[in-house]
């Protein structure tokens, strides 16, 4: 058997992001295609919005599933599996893309190798609402940062560093209403019936 094409690699990382942002509230579909238009994947992130005032005294690291409200926004990713870091080509592009869907979509880049500082310039300036993210072979966010389109709606998300024994840390920790994120099936049951993909 041989190795996968070009386009089958990018159809298996496209995939694999889906699968590895589902873990944090991201429900997705594959786009991708031909004309794929510079969107891979397209569907819906929810996180918690802020908890109740019964819970806002209570401790960290404890599991508050029915009085969370949650906040849905739509989101489309551009899935980039790159042997170097992402250019500043690929983000002007994708902030292009983002310009034809409806105000208040988030865009995820996600880049296999991280982005080059030109890139990150490139990505202050755009006016989207735009995430730069990066995952790496193990499954541990590397890199996420949101400009401030992003910031204006997501208010609620916090990026940081998650501190582990030993006094390791992890890549990175996203959290929304003072917690950690989870997968959404532990933080309300799944609905029968979502919103369209």
């Amino acid at each position: 058997m041989g190795r996968p094409s070009p386009q089958a690699m990018g159809v298996l990382y496209e995939a694999a992001m889906a699968r590895y942002f589902a873990r944090l509230g991201v429900r997705l579909r594959r786009s991708g295609g031909a004309d794929d238009k510079g969107i891979d994947l397209r569907g819906y992130w929810t996180i918690p919005a802020h908890r109740s005032p019964a819970e806002k005294g209570a401790h960290a690291g404890q599991v508050h599933t029915d009085t969370e409200l949650m906040h849905t926004v739509p989101v489309v990713l551009q899935c980039k599996r790159y042997a170097k870091p992402c250019p500043p080509a690929a983000v002007r592009e994708f902030d292009g893309a983002l310009a034809r869907e409806l105000p208040g979509t988030l865009g995820i880049l996600v880049c296999s190798s991280g982005f080059t500082a030109k890139a990150k310039e490139a990505f202050v300036s755009c006016a989207q609402p735009l995430v730069l993210s990066a995952v790496t072979d193990e499954d541990e966010l590397e890199h996420f940062e949101m400009n401030a389109a992003g910031q204006r709606i997501l208010p609620m998300l916090t990026i940081g560093r998650e501190y582990v024994a030993g006094g390791r840390t992890r890549p990175v920790l996203l959290c929304a209403a003072g917690a950690g994120l989870r997968p959404l099936a532990d933080i309300v049951p799944a609905p029968a019936t979502g919103p369209p993909l």
